[in-house]
C-alpha cells in the first residue's frame, strides 16, 4: 500500500515539474533506435534540452553523423569524417555550425544606412562574433521548456525559434585542443611527456591543415546531382594577392539535370529558381568551425545574352568594414534546345559593391570572420530580401560613385579652359608691352 502510495506520488510530482513520463519509462535504447532516428536536425536539437535523460540520449555521435549525411552527403567523405572528429562534440557541433544561417549584425547594420562606405576592408578589425554558450542547468532547460509549452506526445516536440542561438560548444575553442588529454597519472614528468607529445601533434596537424575545405552538395527536386570534397591552399603569395575564386568542376567536366532546355525561359527558370539548391561549407580544420556559405536556394536565375547559357546565382551578403561584400556562387548551365541542361561550371567569388572580386587575402579575413561568427535560425525570404537589398545599395553606390566622377571630370575641364585662357591672356599681354 505504502509502495503504491509513493508510486502515486512520484507520478503526481513528475507531472507538476513538466517531465513527460511517456518518454522517461520507456527504455533508452528504444527511444534512441526508434524515435530518435526520425527526427530531423533541429528537432532533435530541441529534444536534446527537454531533459538530462534525452540530452545525454541525443548525445550519440551516430545520431549526428546519420544526420549530416541525410542533409550533406559530401560529410562521407573521409577527409570530412577525419575533420569533424577534431569537432568539439563531433557531428552536432558541426551540424550547429552548418545548418543555421549566418548571423551577421555588421551586414544588417550596413544595409539599414542608405549608402555604405565600400572599398576599404581593416584586416586588423576583428569582424567575428562568438557563439553565445549555454551551460546545461535546471535554469536554463526551463526557462527554454516554457516557450515549448509540456505535452506527454514525443511527436509535438517542436524547433524553438531562437534555439541555434543557445546551441552550445561544449567544449571552449581552447580547451577543445586538449580535450583528449585527461592525466591521471601523479608522475609530473610523465604527464608533461604526454601533454608535450600531444602539443607537437597538435601543431603537426596545424601545419598540414593548409586551406580551406569545402564540402558541396547540388539537390534537384530533393534528389542529389552532385556531391565534392575539395581543398583550397590559402597560404601562398598567389593567393593573397590573385582575385578570390573556388572551381568546383574539373577541366571538361559536367553535370546532367534532368532540366529540359525548352525555347520558354520562363519554365526553364522556374524549375531551376524552385528546385535546384546548392549546399556549400566552408570548413576550417585549425579552429574546428564550418558555415554553410550558400544561400541554399537560388537568388536569381537568367539567361546569358550572348551564350545563351543559364546562369543561376547563390549569395550571401556579408558585412565588412563599413560596407557589404557578397559571396556569391554561380552555377552554369547549358544545353540545346528540346535536350537536357548540363552544369558545366560552378564558381564561388568574394564581390564588393563595385563589383570587383576581392583577391584571396581580403576574401580569406571576412570567412574567416563568418565561420568564427554567430548563427541563427534560417528565416524564410530573408537571404532573398537581403540580396534585394544589396542590389538596390549597389545602384545608388554607382549612381553616387557617377555622379562624383561626372563632377570631377567638369572640374578638371574648367580646370584645363582655365589655365588656357590664363596662358593665352600672358602672352597677348607680353606681347603688347613690347
Amino acid at each position: 500500500m505504502s509502495s503504491c502510495s509513493s508510486t502515486t506520488i512520484t507520478t503526481t510530482t513528475a507531472v507538476d515539474d513538466g517531465e513527460t513520463m511517456a518518454i522517461t519509462a520507456v527504455h533508452p535504447d528504444i527511444i534512441q533506435t526508434l524515435i530518435l532516428t526520425k527526427l530531423d536536425g533541429p528537432t532533435l536539437i530541441s529534444t536534446s534540452i527537454a531533459s538530462t535523460q534525452l540530452q545525454n540520449i541525443c548525445s550519440d555521435d551516430n545520431l549526428w553523423r546519420n544526420i549530416c549525411y541525410s542533409y550533406w552527403p559530401s560529410t562521407s567523405h573521409q577527409l570530412i569524417q577525419n575533420t569533424i572528429s577534431t569537432f568539439p562534440s563531433g557531428h552536432r557541433s558541426f551540424f550547429s555550425d552548418s545548418f543555421p544561417s549566418i548571423n551577421d549584425q555588421k551586414s544588417n547594420n550596413n544595409i539599414s544606412r542608405v549608402i555604405p562606405q565600400v572599398g576599404s576592408i581593416n584586416n586588423n578589425k576583428n569582424i567575428s562574433s562568438e557563439i553565445p554558450q549555454i551551460r546545461f542547468n535546471n535554469n536554463n532547460i526551463s526557462n527554454i521548456i516554457s516557450q515549448e509549452g509540456s505535452n506527454n506526445n514525443i511527436n509535438t516536440i517542436t524547433t524553438n525559434n531562437n534555439i541555434f542561438n543557445v546551441i552550445p560548444h561544449l567544449v571552449s575553442k581552447k580547451d577543445s585542443m586538449y580535450a583528449d588529454f585527461n592525466p591521471t597519472l601523479t608522475d609530473n614528468k610523465v604527464v608533461s611527456d604526454r601533454l608535450s607529445a600531444q602539443i607537437k601533434a597538435k601543431e603537426k596537424k596545424y601545419n598540414e591543415a593548409r586551406g580551406l575545405i569545402s564540402a558541396v552538395d547540388i539537390h534537384f527536386d530533393g534528389n542529389l546531382l552532385y556531391s565534392k570534397v575539395l581543398i583550397t591552399e590559402t597560404k601562398s603569395a598567389w593567393f593573397m594577392s590573385s582575385p578570390f575564386t573556388i572551381e568546383l568542376l574539373d577541366h571538361k567536366e559536367v553535370v546532367r539535370t534532368p532540366v529540359i532546355f525548352s525555347g520558354d525561359n520562363d519554365i526553364c527558370k522556374s524549375n531551376l529558381q524552385k528546385m535546384m539548391n546548392l549546399s556549400w561549407i566552408l570548413i576550417d580544420p585549425i579552429k574546428n568551425r564550418a558555415v554553410n556559405i550558400s544561400s541554399l536556394k537560388p537568388v536569381s536565375v537568367r539567361r546569358h545574352w550572348l551564350t545563351g547559357d543559364m546562369k543561376v546565382k547563390y549569395s550571401t551578403v556579408i558585412g565588412a568594414g563599413e560596407g557589404l561584400v557578397q559571396c556569391g556562387i554561380v552555377v552554369t548551365c547549358e544545353g540545346k534546345e528540346g535536350g537536357e541542361l548540363h552544369v558545366r561550371e560552378v564558381n564561388m567569388q568574394v564581390e564588393d559593391m563595385d563589383g570587383k572580386v576581392l583577391n584571396g587575402k581580403d576574401s580569406l579575413v571576412i570567412l574567416e570572420g563568418v565561420i568564427e561568427g554567430g548563427r541563427k535560425k534560417r528565416r524564410e525570404n530573408e537571404i532573398q530580401e537581403n540580396y534585394e537589398n544589396f542590389l538596390e545599395l549597389k545602384k545608388k553606390w554607382r549612381e553616387r560613385k557617377q555622379k562624383r566622377e561626372k563632377t570631377l571630370d567638369l572640374v578638371c575641364i574648367a580646370s584645363g579652359i582655365t589655365i588656357f585662357i590664363a596662358f593665352w591672356t600672358l602672352i597677348v599681354l607680353g606681347s603688347r608691352s613690347n
